[in-house]
């Protein structure tokens, strides 16, 4: 089957926002780059070489630099949602075995907690799982025989298949590690099906429908590969609406009510949205702190970036500047598309284990809101999590962040 360009342009857009979900590219950022040395044997324990190690999959046989070239050209390529189940590596930076089986592979993430090692032939493979808080001197993975994995997916409102398909892999989430980088792979197709190779153990599917479009599954689809299992029939997967935040966001540039915020500096703030807060009452707006320089940090619990590295920084920036308090304020907007997001109680709960394992039991002391729609972005103009938005005490939108505001303090 082959993609006009509309068509192509449409699926590789889809599929760069599956590559952002799953940890690459701009939503991600870097925290950290650390290098792991590790080394692949065979199940009699010698040495395989030319083996691909990597912490990001993908299942439709087209590799990474592939993928970059495809995005320069702008050429239909078919081959993006074809041959489903033939494995490559991703990952930022994918690495191969040497001679005695040895590789060394840059983790550009401080919570990366799984590697995928897979042999030439592309039949046998190993999990190699890493604690990220107590990064190992070396890994091993010893290859077995991989598991084909396979399902279909449907409409659930009219059981009819849908075209354009983006099925995720991952691991299951640990409550002790609640910002592990767990997801593995990533499958397009236009025949409404999926297909992996993978080692034995836990995994879960994330899935989403692109025509009909906006369509995702209600929780995340578990299964368990056993050893010695040659394949595994997922079954149907039954896709209900769902929309996502870039979805809203696309829709609001569509309508025209989404400017982005680099070329509104100078123009007064306009509002956010609130259902909840903790730290001011939920109806304030930026025109209420006027005579302040006003910082907004826009984040969500699901960005690992901002909850285990930005938003202890902004709590150092914070308690650093206490005397200085009658200048400024600082204001987090979390923003999460569920409906069942009501209360700061809701986000407590979700925040519960970051809490105790990345902020040493401790809430943030500055203002947070909860919207649970898309709106505060959008009137921001701001299209990702981890945005900074800096407001002159004129109530003005200026360039500048938690940096820029520390210089203006000292003066």
């Amino acid at each position: 089957m082959s993609l006009n360009s509309l068509a192509f342009r449409r699926v590789f857009r889809r599929l760069l926002l599956s590559l952002l979900l799953i940890g690459i590219g701009r939503a991600a950022g870097v925290e950290k780059i650390w290098a792991l040395r590790g080394r692949v044997l065979d199940p009699q324990g010698h040495p395989v070489a030319g083996a691909s190690i990597a912490s990001v999959w993908g299942a439709n046989g087209v590799t990474l630099e592939q993928l970059q070239n495809f995005e320069k050209d702008g050429k239909p390529h078919p081959e993006l949602t074809a041959n489903e189940g033939r494995m490559e590596p991703w990952g930022d930076a994918p690495a191969q075995t040497g001679p005695d089986g040895r590789f060394t592979i840059e983790l550009r993430s401080s919570n990366e907690c799984k590697l995928l090692a897979i042999d030439r032939e592309r039949k046998r493979g190993a999990l190699i799982l890493v604690d990220p808080r107590h990064p190992p001197s070396q890994v091993e993975g010893k290859l077995v025989p991989l598991v084909r994995v396979f399902g279909r997916l449907r409409v659930a409102a009219t059981g009819k298949p849908t075209r354009e398909v983006t099925v995720i892999v991952g691991l299951p989430s640990k409550a002790d590690l609640p910002l592990g980088r767990y997801r593995l792979g990533v499958c397009s197709s236009v025949k409404s099906r999926f297909e992996y190779w993978l080692p034995p153990g836990d995994y879960q599917f994330e899935a989403w429908g692109h025509d009909p479009p906006r369509l995702g599954l209600t929780d995340p689809h578990p299964i368990r590969l056993t050893t010695g299992q040659r394949e595994f029939d997922c079954g149907l997967f039954d896709l209900v609406p769902a929309i996502h935040l870039f979805d809203r966001l696309a829709d609001a540039k569509k309508a025209g009510t989404w400017r982005d915020l680099a070329k509104r500096y100078g123009e007064p703030s306009p509002a956010w949205h609130a259902v909840d807060a903790r730290g001011l009452p939920k109806a304030t707006q930026p025109s209420d702190f006027r005579g302040k320089w006003v910082l907004v940090y826009f984040w969500g619990p699901s960005c690992g970036p901002c909850v285990g590295t930005t938003l202890p920084k902004l709590r150092r920036f914070y308690d650093a500047h206490q005397s200085q308090r009658d200048r400024f304020e600082l204001v987090s907007i979390c923003t999460e598309l569920d409906s069942k997001w009501h209360t700061m109680a809701d986000l407590d709960r979700e925040l519960e284990p970051i809490v105790k394992t990345h902020w040493a039991g401790k809430e943030l002391p500055f203002p947070i809101l909860l919207d649970n729609t898309s709106t505060s972005m959008e009137n921001f103009g701001v299209e990702f999590f981890g945005a900074t938005v800096l407001i002159n005490p004129a109530g003005h939108l200026v360039q500048g962040d938690e940096s820029t505001l520390a210089k203006i303090l000292e003066r």
